[in-house]
């Protein structure tokens, strides 16, 4: 009679790769993996991975980004000039909800400079393309430093200033309580606590780069 060999089978079940969108409050993601695109291909809609149909696109030309291929860690990145490329979710009835005075949020930006001498926007929201809202960006004004910019309505500012720019790939996370702000760059704080308080803003706008 034929012997059947007997061993041990593990089975060990992996949980799923974890995404923003396990995240709860989760209103836009931007994955430059997600877009079909070839290498150096301008970028007319980056869709938002959030399920919210927050994308964000630009219709002149000379200001769409491009998509790179196998830039940081073999993944593709959306590459902006630094000058005047940038892409907006213009549809306000997606940012009312953003608006007010003490509202808490979050951003998280992966990114890398090409430079560090020049002023550089990152994200953010504001009002009619104006100065009205919270930015995220690269400031020259003392540094070169990463700022917070939070302006109200009537143009009273407060500002969070941490870090020195470097051209190395960072992942940037900027955490507001609806007061008081925190940075952190690759996990590690770069500023706690910093007052970020003023009065009612109005957004209507989200924008990358």
């Amino acid at each position: 009679m034929p012997m059947r060999a007997r061993g041990l089978l593990n089975i060990v079940l992996w949980p799923p790769p974890f995404t923003p969108r396990a995240l709860g409050g989760l209103e836009a993601w931007f994955d430059a993996a997600t877009l079909q695109l070839a290498d150096a291909d301008s970028v007319t809609t980056w869709t938002d991975s959030s399920g919210k149909a927050r994308d964000v696109t630009q219709a002149t030309a000379a200001k769409k980004p491009v998509y790179k291929a196998n830039i940081i860690n073999g993944r593709p990145v959306v590459r902006f000039d630094g000058t005047d490329d940038w892409l907006a979710n213009t549809v306000s009835a997606n940012w009312t909800a953003f608006s007010g005075q003490d509202l808490p949020m979050s951003i998280f930006i992966a990114f890398q400079f090409a430079a560090t001498t020049a002023n550089m926007t990152l994200a953010g929201f504001t009002k009619d393309t104006g100065v009205v809202g919270r930015h995220l960006y690269q400031n020259l004004g003392v540094g070169p430093e990463y700022r917070l910019l939070r302006t109200d309505d009537a143009a009273v500012g407060a500002t969070q200033v941490a870090g020195t720019p470097n051209t190395n790939a960072h992942i940037l996370s900027s955490i507001f309580s609806g007061i008081a702000g925190d940075m952190f760059l690759d996990g590690s704080a770069l500023a706690s606590g910093t007052s970020l308080d003023v009065g009612v803003l109005t957004t209507d706008e989200l924008f990358v780069g």
